[in-house]
């Protein structure tokens, strides 16, 4: 007769690239799930907490790049002449924010298994918080005896920002994934806020701040101080029953939920198997991220309407918050219309192909110029 041990070590060892995909859903009986224990309640705050570290996750990309007239100042030359480092500066700022990503996105499937998510969590927002608190300090120093200096600390700041927020994302959608779907849209609807949130505080420095350089300051203090409140926010989650019993964290009574195996993902299977919504996810993004914030950033109005501190101040903050709203409307319509129990696959292609063709004209002609 087989030990206890033998029979959990078969178990653990029988999950490999070629389960099916009822091997993924969520079953009583799989090993990742406990039998001795009962599944707490919906948590509204637990929700809220998601949320919240949803926001987290992109607040300080978007503070980044709202800040668009206080690298203008700090990248143009002289007697404010157009620089070349403040013409492409945003084309720049999206390369070093989404090249590392790839490879960031990449090691957290190697080593969500080897790396507690406690560590990659608050290693990733101290690392964040460190260098937007050094970002902060670089706003009232006079960088114009070495603005390609300070140029390239920007880009390094920039990359590694990125890598350390792609960490943070991965973990908190990782941990979120653990729990009821309802959770995963959580942090999803969190990080459409943010942009809005970060566009409306542009809207609202303009209308009180009369310094490029104090607003700057505002921004990125924020962005300090909300990741900051991102370390407390996870451990004020993690002592939450909820998150006790699905992210195998042991209460005061030393009763544990049966821990999770430390075999790599069966990667293959996954790809296999998401390989046509990931090509609409990567699309989908190749479009936005090549216009926003590069090219939307740069937009003027020719209307001759439009006049005094209409045309001047407020057109491009007010009209950036339409790919928020927009990216925010489209989250919560997919919550409450879904189209995964479809009988035909080809559905999610077909509303891609809808999406390409109805790309305006306009567009394309700016492409090819």
């Amino acid at each position: 007769m087989s030990s206890p041990r033998n029979v959990r070590k078969e178990r653990l060892s029988s999950v490999t690239e070629d389960e099916d995909d009822a091997d993924f859903e969520d079953n009583p009986t799989h090993p990742l799930i406990s039998a001795n224990c009962s599944a707490p309640p919906y948590s509204h705050l637990a929700w809220l907490c998601f949320f919240l570290l949803g926001i987290g996750t992109l607040l300080p990309w978007y503070f980044l790049i709202t800040a668009k007239g206080y690298w203008d100042k700090k990248f143009n030359g002289e007697n404010n002449e157009q620089d070349k480092l403040a013409v492409f500066f945003e084309s720049y700022l999206s390369i070093a924010a989404t090249a590392p990503n790839i490879l960031v996105a990449i090691l957290n499937v190697v080593l969500v298994n080897k790396l507690p998510a406690n560590l990659r969590v608050h290693t990733s927002l101290f690392v964040t918080a460190l260098l937007l608190a050094v970002t902060v300090f670089l706003v009232k120093v006079d960088t114009t005896k070495w603005r390609t200096i300070f140029f390239s600390i920007t880009i390094l700041f920039t990359v590694i920002i990125s890598g350390a927020s792609m960490v943070f994302m991965g973990s908190v959608f990782g941990l979120a994934g653990q729990l009821p779907s309802g959770y995963s849209q959580a942090v999803i609807s969190g990080q459409a806020m943010g942009g809005t949130l970060s566009a409306l505080a542009s809207i609202l420095d303009l209308a009180v701040a009369s310094d490029i350089t104090n607003s700057a300051l505002v921004y990125f203090v924020m962005a300090t101080a909300y990741t900051i409140f991102c370390m407390f926010l996870y451990s004020m989650l993690c002592r939450m029953p909820i998150a006790r019993y699905y992210f195998n964290v042991p209460d005061d009574s030393g009763t544990n939920p049966v821990p999770v195996h430390n075999l790599l993902p069966p990667i293959r299977t996954i790809l296999h198997h998401t390989r046509c919504l990931g090509f609409c996810v990567f699309y989908c993004f190749f479009i936005s991220i090549s216009l926003f914030p590069a090219v939307l950033a740069n937009i003027e109005p020719t209307s001759s309407r439009l006049k005094g501190s209409w045309l001047t101040k407020y057109f491009t903050p007010v009209y950036m918050v339409l790919p928020d709203r927009g990216d925010d409307m489209g989250l919560n319509i997919s919550l409450k219309v879904s189209i995964v129990e479809d009988v035909s696959k080809n559905r999610p292609q077909k509303t891609f192909i809808i999406f390409v063709l109805n790309i305006n004209n306009h567009i394309l002609q700016f492409y090819l110029y």
